[in-house]
């Protein structure tokens, strides 16, 4: 058990060098990306040559970047490319967004932007312990993952009822792609549930030697292929489903940056 209080979470913008998880709000598709400046209404950004999940973005591109930043008592994490060019240094791109869009989630932690720099509340805006938002953070992720599998699961029958897929094509279909994902959306569960568990044993130090970010990223990353979905069963009934698990997705990137913003601190010392 942790014996020792972490201290607030207070560190400079630019100096988060790991990449966030963002996504393109039309398509919905991920991509990671290096915050580099958030000024007023402004954030800049970069996607390096060098992560893992990559988009290339053009200007009007509407992105989320699934960040906990208040602004004006608001929390915005929505904008629109007014820049983005080549970046010869570590390729992929450099862009600017203006922050346009407030999230409808209600999140349980914030981070104001102050002066640059980055300081965690709790949900009263109170100084927040590192490890207890770790441990909470990881929690809600395995609650929320579990929502998606609940979502998924009520989708399943509803699929063989209201698609026009031959039977012969349907049952390859539920066969080679339903149970499939079904099956990664329980490992993710089952995954999450074991690491909640394990955060309850962290101490000084664990959050940077114990919690492995790139193994968290796979897990918390979607199982579903938006635009596969919405291509093969574009159907008002499905899409209401498909809506409710992406709005889960969100919060589960939101968990993940936020995780991201606490691992950095915790490197900082």
């Amino acid at each position: 058990m942790n014996t020792v209080p972490s201290p607030s979470v207070s560190l400079p913008v630019d100096s988060v060098n790991l990449p966030f998880i963002g996504a393109r709000t039309d398509t919905h598709s991920l991509f990671q990306y290096v915050l580099t400046g958030v000024s007023g209404d402004e954030a800049s950004f970069a996607v390096p040559g060098w992560v893992a999940l990559r988009e290339h973005l053009e200007v009007g591109a509407g992105v989320s970047f699934h960040l906990p930043f208040a602004t004006r008592a608001d929390f915005f994490d929505e904008g629109e490319v007014i820049a983005a060019r080549a970046d010869a240094e570590q390729g992929g791109q450099v862009a600017v967004a203006r922050l346009l869009g407030r999230s409808p989630l209600q999140y349980p932690l914030r981070a104001a932007v102050a002066e640059g720099r980055i300081r965690f509340g709790d949900e009263g805006d109170g100084p927040a312990e590192r490890l207890t938002l770790v441990q909470a953070l990881l929690r809600d992720c395995a609650l929320t993952k579990q929502g998606v599998r609940v979502y998924f699961k009520h989708l399943v029958p509803l699929f063989s009822r209201i698609t026009l897929f031959p039977t012969e094509e349907y049952a390859q279909l539920r066969t080679v792609l339903l149970e499939e994902i079904r099956g990664k959306i329980l490992a993710n569960v089952e995954t999450l549930e074991k690491w909640t568990a394990e955060a309850q044993t962290f101490g000084p130090g664990d959050i940077v030697s114990r919690l492995d970010m790139e193994a968290l990223r796979a897990v918390i990353e979607p199982e579903i292929n938006n635009e596969l979905f919405g291509t093969v069963f574009d159907l008002s009934a499905i899409k209401q489903y498909l809506d409710a698990i992406r709005l889960l997705e969100r919060k589960l990137c939101l968990n993940y940056n936020t995780l991201v913003l606490l691992y950095a601190a915790e490197l900082q010392g």
